[in-house]
């Protein structure tokens, strides 16, 4: 992530192929928004790691990006759903929640995460 002042919102979207169009760094004097596009991105996926959302938070661009958010954005639409049950889906995206809450305590506040 860019250096914005410190009074700045560091916003990071991590979104399927919905987010294709938008810049992956946008930066104003007041917000830095940082978004990774990834098509096919599912949150849950056995047979390709590459596509998992739990899988990609642990790559180490991520992290750093999440470790300097001060928000952060899911934006993941129905890939999963047309492979798994939605009790699945539900689950992982509770452990993901988690996941962050534990690994990045400043986002665990509430509104801090959203999910789309």
């Amino acid at each position: 992530m860019d250096n914005p002042p410190s009074s700045s919102i560091n916003s990071f979207v991590l979104a399927d192929s919905h987010a294709k169009f938008i810049s992956t760094t946008y930066t104003t004097l007041s917000f830095c928004l940082i978004t990774r596009s990834i098509p096919g991105l599912k949150w849950f996926n056995y047979y390709e790691a590459k596509h998992f959302v739990h899988a990609i938070l642990s790559l180490p661009e991520i992290k750093f990006a999440l470790s300097q958010a001060t928000a952060m954005l899911f934006l993941v639409g129905t890939n999963s759903v047309r492979v798994f049950p939605a009790t699945q889906i539900i689950s992982q995206t509770q452990q993901v929640a988690f996941s962050i809450q534990q690994t990045y305590p400043h986002l665990s506040q509430h509104g801090k995460f959203q999910f789309l």
